[in-house]
């Protein structure tokens, strides 16, 4: 009987705190969702200071560069995101379709509607209207933003492209294996 009401009292033990664990995770997954919607509002709104408190000192973007290069840091990925905001005509919207947390990654299906003013590094000249769709990829270290990918649509790189005057040269085109993000699978 000791041994029944040990082994029941320590599977329900284990319940509990597997409970406990999974309740954790979905309280911590609903924060990342709030502070990634609190992130979005303030590139739409151009609120600087908010777009600085997702991100780490040492944040990196590896797409964030007009050629495709990383750009590092907290300051310098705030004010490309600044710049980015004052791209376009007030009343530029993003609008977050899904998201979704693994983990330390976070997915983020993003709508962004506007009218560029002038960006050169995106490729729209002044008066182009957007309706874009793209995938956020960011991986988190702590509650910050650490790493970044984003992924278009095909229809927006080719008219990025078209604005440009034309597709890359052969070879800039693929992100470096090192830059992709990755899931540790020996976990």
């Amino acid at each position: 009987m000791k041994k029944f009401l040990f082994a029941s009292s320590f599977i329900l033990v284990l319940g509990l705190a597997s409970c406990t664990s999974k309740a954790n995770q979905e309280d911590a997954s609903v924060k990342i969702k709030e502070n990634n919607t609190n992130f979005y509002k303030a590139l739409e709104n151009g609120d600087s200071v908010t777009i600085r408190k997702w991100i780490n000192e040492d944040g990196v973007d590896h797409n964030g560069g007009p050629n495709g290069e990383d750009v590092v840091g907290a300051e310098k990925l705030t004010a490309m995101l600044t710049q980015m905001h004052n791209s376009f005509e007030p009343g530029m919207k993003m609008n977050i379709v899904s998201q979704a947390v693994d983990g330390d990654y976070l997915y983020t299906l993003v709508e962004m509607r506007g009218t560029t003013t002038a960006n050169p590094g995106m490729g729209f000249p002044p008066g182009t209207k957007m309706d874009s769709r793209s995938v956020d990829v960011v991986k988190l270290k702590g509650d910050k933003a650490q790493e970044h990918w984003g992924f278009m649509s095909m229809p927006d790189v080719m008219m990025m492209m078209k604005n440009k005057g034309g597709m890359p040269a052969s070879g800039s085109t693929q992100m470096p294996s090192d830059k992709m993000p990755t899931k540790d699978f020996a976990k």
